[in-house]
């Protein structure tokens, strides 16, 4: 005889109803709300970041989009969906330590996909990176030869060449996608 428990419809039904319950206490419109220490991208990043696309774009359709998933990794979403996990194992457990077993029996049936905080309402995380990109940037970048830029000087009298940006985030990201995709000429 198997030592495993058999979770019942109302065990399910009282499981689920709490998720959306947390979902709806933890997040708005269904979204976990993450608040940033900085106002804006730090620039070191930004440049890291810049040079990492220019050498090779990883298949992304422009730089802005490379950025962003870059950004995810770095502030480690994936661990702050974990950290909401977390509040909602600890709202369980003020229930009682039976429904937290029955609670993590039911979302081991799902093989700890998302599915379970999904039909909960939870739409994953949300932050805000448009608001990120207002901030002034002044930029020096060095490009050598090996980005193939189009220079309007004899190609062997220059081996690097610094280039000064500034503007906003979003101007910014515009240039730098243009120079990384060799449309500009300098």
């Amino acid at each position: 005889m198997e030592n495993e428990t058999r979770l019942l419809a109302e065990d399910i039904s009282d499981i689920e109803a709490f998720l959306q319950e947390e979902v709806e206490k933890e997040c708005e419109n269904g979204y976990y709300q993450i608040r940033f220490e900085c106002r804006y991208i730090p620039k070191d990043f930004l440049l890291q970041t810049f040079q990492e696309y220019a050498e090779n774009n990883h298949g992304f359709e422009n730089f802005e989009c490379y950025l962003e998933c870059q950004f995810y990794q770095y502030y480690e979403f994936i661990a702050r969906e974990e950290e909401f996990k977390n509040i909602i194992m600890s709202d369980a457990s003020d229930r009682g330590q039976d429904f937290v077993e029955r609670l993590k029996e039911y979302l081991q049936s799902f093989d700890n996909r998302p599915e379970p905080f999904e039909k909960a309402g939870y739409q994953g995380i949300s932050y805000n990176f448009e608001a990120l990109l207002e901030h002034d940037y002044n930029l020096n970048i060095f490009l050598s030869k090996e980005m193939k830029i189009s220079y309007e000087i004899p190609d062997n009298s220059v081996t690097e060449l610094m280039v000064s940006i500034s503007g906003s985030g979003r101007e910014i990201l515009v240039i730098l996608d243009r120079i990384a995709n060799k449309e500009v000429k300098i």
